[in-house]
């Protein structure tokens, strides 16, 4: 049997560490939704920037592109291209995507091409079925790579989700974006 009073010491601690996480969060919640991720961003080396359809599984493996066959260097050349880093579950990219679909509507015949770029955190999100009943429902009309393996992430030395990359039509990179916002800048 306890007698009382002999846990109020252990009980005392318990709160006080409890208290203490507490705070930790709170001041790490108020340091992280202060943080900028375009000010933490690694600047990307536009000399070795990677072409997408070299990243990316290749024409004979057929679950590697949703809404078109395989990019190529080729296909890209002299096309303003925007690579948008995205997954389906994430509220910050779907947000994104009304944004992309007015840009894709009103330049695509000006030579404007969205590369949609499904690079999935959680193993669901990695499943062609969710991915292609994802871009459905969504109503995403460009192209979109498969990256379960996050090749092509790596290769852009990517790290947030939603992420846009423009290259101009000489195929340089022009400008980066991580998150939300900044659709009139862009």
């Amino acid at each position: 049997m306890n007698q009382p009073g002999k846990n109020g010491p252990v009980r005392r601690r318990y709160l006080l560490a409890l208290g203490a996480l507490v705070v930790i969060s709170v001041m790490a919640v108020l340091v992280a939704s202060g943080a900028d991720p375009a000010e933490v961003g690694e600047p990307v080396d536009v000399d070795d920037l990677p072409v997408l359809a070299d990243d990316v599984p290749g024409p004979d493996q057929a679950d590697g592109w949703i809404g078109s066959e395989p990019l190529t260097r080729a296909s890209l050349d002299g096309s303003v291209v925007v690579y948008d880093f995205w997954t389906y579950s994430c509220v910050n990219c779907v947000r994104t995507l009304p944004h992309l679909a007015a840009w894709y509507d009103r330049y695509q015949r000006d030579g404007l091409v969205i590369v949609g770029v499904h690079s999935p955190e959680f193993e669901f999100e990695k499943d062609r079925g969710n991915v292609e009943r994802a871009v459905g429902d969504l109503g995403v009309d460009w192209p979109v790579a498969l990256d379960p393996e996050r090749r092509v992430w790596n290769a852009f030395s990517n790290r947030y989700w939603p992420a846009k990359y423009v290259v101009d039509r000489k195929g340089r990179l022009r400008y980066v974006h991580y998150g939300e916002g900044a659709y009139d800048e862009t």
